[in-house]
């Protein structure tokens, strides 16, 4: 299996990244922080390249942004 492209449940891996980014910008929305722009890389590396990525490719290179999304998330 490729990355995002792997079955979960009843869709895919792709799906459950989607909408965990979209909760993680509504909820920074909501709370009135501008670090809602930083998820914006790490969203297109989600729907565009993440997908074609092997798992070994990905652990080699973490995506862009992903430190950014790390401490934002720890706030």
């Amino acid at each position: 299996m490729i990355g995002l492209k792997t079955p979960f449940r009843d869709g895919l891996l792709r799906h459950v990244a989607e909408d965990v980014l979209k909760l993680a910008k509504d909820g920074l929305e909501r709370r009135s922080y501008k670090e809602a722009r930083f998820l914006r890389e790490v969203a297109e590396f989600v729907t565009v390249k993440l997908g074609e990525f092997k798992l070994g490719e990905l652990l080699d290179s973490p995506p862009p942004g992903l430190a950014e999304a790390i401490a934002i998330s720890k706030i």
